[in-house]
């Protein structure tokens, strides 16, 4: 058997794991090789059917996650049964372009700051093996010892792995056969419009039941109060981390206004800090072996709830019909704001085919650890060409920025446009600051973008003529690309114009 191994990339963000636990993280890295982006909406569903549930069902271990991959993002997961090998079991997934999923017990993981001394459930990403130096890689980031994990490639030996996954269905699954998911994420890369869409879509049909609060049910469930009241604890900070991200949706496509923005924000704190009081009350009583529940506070609860899920359900049917109106169009972002990403603080304003950015000296916008740059989506095609205008219409202040066309494939982002320093200049974020340059003084040009047998070529005309700057080979399937502005250093004001030109047509900005 060949060697085989997977590119995975660490697309998770740095969240700290009360709030986004391995099982999840693990998952997330599977649902980012459709999006680079598409994680955080997975942690945002898992959360909303934790705090919620679905009617008709219930979820054992790693069901939730699975269902969800399933349904809002077309990921096919397989169960596995171990059988014989782990080892062959997870290299006959691997050789079918599978990423693995291998739960395991970190108390049996010698580099683990769990090992020999308490249980302790993992999922380890298994992308690839060696046939001849037996190990598998694996997406980790255990081995960094660090409570805001950020996955690194790492090796762990065949036969040691299945050590560790024997521990875990020894401690935490002690019925039911030994098994591995296999991830098969080779349907084609969905936009981001369309799992968002998936996502209210699943929101407004649970809202069609009536709420059950399942920290309510999790609380009735409860054995061991010492064993199991961190998770009750932890439910309130998961809740808040949901609306945060619901608000943030609704903003991203123009659902909500900033009034109504605020009042969420408002009535999120109200509604953790009840959720709270309710949940030290009921660990105070559980010590006491008293069974109460306070129904005064618990009705409390229920108002801000539904004041919470009437402003989503209202936001998200506006997305729906939205989406609904425009379908049968070439442009299904025209006029409804959906073309648009990291655009909350209203940076974008849109005229007919030409769109300004205007900063403020209160907020940066850049890629250093999250991509808090606001875009344009434009489109998501191959062998095509793409001509922008770049208008540099206020710098004042010597703002720091670089503004122009974005690429996004599954693995790297680049920008090709006008920087602060006046040269035409092209960037890999987080890894090339500068592929190839123009410099001159420049403050107005036109780019062009042409996709060609897996390459793109970068061209710049300031006077006549376009001339090919460079030539980047495409490694992994190109997602998208569009216009954005990046700002850095300090905030400033700033305004940038484009222009999206039909071919090599010349207008005025």
């Amino acid at each position: 058997m060949k060697n085989k191994k997977i590119k995975v990339l660490p697309t998770v963000d740095n969240y700290s794991l009360d709030l986004v636990n391995c099982f999840e993280r693990s998952f997330g890295l599977c649902v980012n090789m459709k999006g680079y982006s598409f994680s955080d909406l997975l942690f945002m569903m898992n959360d909303f059917v934790r705090s919620y549930g679905i009617a008709g069902k219930e979820f054992s271990i790693f069901e939730r996650e699975i269902f969800l991959c399933e349904q809002l993002f077309h990921l096919d997961i397989k169960k596995n049964v171990v059988f014989n090998e782990l080892k062959t079991c997870i290299k006959d997934c691997l050789v079918k372009d599978c990423l693995v999923l291998v739960p395991g017990n970190l108390k049996e993981l010698y580099y683990a700051d769990q090992y020999k001394e308490i249980d302790w459930p993992h999922l380890f990403l298994i992308t690839g093996f060696d046939e001849k130096k037996q190990l598998f890689y694996l997406m980790d980031s255990t081995q960094l010892k660090s409570n805001d994990p950020q996955e690194k490639e790492f090796v762990i030996d065949q036969d040691y792995l299945t050590k560790i996954f024997i521990g875990y269905f020894e401690a935490f699954q002690t019925t039911g056969p030994s098994f591995i998911l296999s991830v098969d994420f080779s349907k084609s890369i969905e936009k981001k419009e369309k799992i968002v869409q998936n996502c209210f879509e699943l929101i407004l049909s649970r809202y069609e039941k009536k709420l059950v609060y399942q920290e309510v049910i999790l609380m009735k469930q409860i054995k061991n109060i010492q064993n199991e009241i961190y998770s009750i604890f932890n439910m309130p900070k998961r809740k808040k981390f949901l609306y945060e991200r619901l608000r943030k949706l609704c903003l991203e496509y123009y659902l909500i206004d900033e009034e109504t923005s605020i009042n969420m924000i408002n009535e999120e704190n109200k509604l953790i800090e009840l959720w709270q009081m309710y949940i030290n009350i009921f660990y105070k009583n559980k010590l006491q072996r008293v069974s109460l529940i306070d129904e005064d506070l618990l009705s409390q609860i229920r108002i801000k709830e539904e004041y919470l899920e009437r402003i989503i359900k209202k936001a998200t049917s506006k997305f729906l019909n939205n989406l609904s109106a425009s379908k049968g169009t070439q442009d299904v972002t025209k006029e409804s704001g959906f073309n648009f990403e990291n655009n909350e603080d209203k940076i974008i304003f849109k005229k007919e085919n030409k769109y300004c950015f205007t900063f403020q000296e209160n907020k940066l916008y850049n890629t250093w650890i999250d991509d808090e740059c606001p875009k344009v989506f434009i489109d998501k095609r191959n062998n095509t060409d793409f001509n922008i205008r770049i208008c540099i219409k206020e710098n004042s202040y010597n703002t720091d920025f670089v503004a122009g066309i974005y690429i996004r494939t599954t693995s790297d982002l680049f920008f090709f446009g006008i920087d602060s320093c006046r040269r035409i200049n092209i960037d890999k974020t987080k890894k090339i600051n500068s592929i190839k340059q123009y410099i001159g003084e420049v403050k107005k040009a036109d780019l062009r973008i042409r996709f060609e047998d897996g390459e793109c070529n970068f061209y710049y005309r300031i006077n006549e003529e376009y001339i090919l700057l460079h030539k980047e080979v495409l490694e992994d399937e190109m997602i998208e690309y569009g216009l954005s502005c990046k700002t850095y250093t300090k905030a400033q004001p700033l305004k940038i114009c484009f222009e999206v030109l039909n071919d090599c047509e010349r207008a005025k900005i």
